[in-house]
């Protein structure tokens, strides 16, 4: 909105932009800590808040994040794509070639080990995958795993919310 104002001069546009790239950095940062705070507290105070994070990517010729959302003891939350990106990108650099081959072995191996971590709570991982073949042929991936992946994989490291996602 701001650089579509064509009676601001460009200088003050240019500094208007950066002064809200700088803020919005900075509410990012301050969310990414409360983030990390809550999930650290979730995790050691097992009866607080069941805390899951769900994500859906979309998959033609590259991976898409369509929505972000943690699920805080039944409720969504939508929290940034940025996270599920993160998350995806992270997957998959470890997988092969595939994505959805990517995504679904790494599904495999983390719902074997939630399934051990939350004993007794099964229901905790879920993962759909369907396949779109008109008008192309596509994919869209719904996982769901404990939000404590996200420090499990390092996307929120223990330390600093904010290091891990600039």
């Amino acid at each position: 909105m701001i650089r579509a104002e064509e009676e601001l001069p460009l200088s003050v546009r240019d500094l208007s932009m950066k002064a809200l790239v700088i803020r919005r950095g900075k509410d990012e940062a301050h969310f990414y800590d409360m983030l990390l705070n809550f999930l650290n507290v979730a995790m050691l105070v097992q009866e607080s808040h069941r805390v899951d994070i769900e994500c859906e990517y979309l998959l033609q010729h590259t991976i898409e994040t369509a929505e972000c959302r943690l699920v805080i003891d039944g409720k969504s939350v939508d929290i940034p794509l940025s996270i599920g990106s993160l998350l995806s990108d992270q997957i998959l650099s470890s997988g092969g070639g595939d994505p959805v081959a990517s995504l679904t072995a790494y599904y495999l191996e983390a719902e074997k080990h939630y399934d051990i971590a939350f004993v007794g709570e099964l229901d905790r991982c879920s993962l759909r995958i369907v396949k779109e073949i008109y008008p192309g042929k596509s994919y869209t991936v719904l996982f769901r795993l404990p939000a404590r992946v996200l420090i499990d994989q390092r996307i929120l490291p223990k330390n600093s919310g904010v290091q891990a996602l600039t």
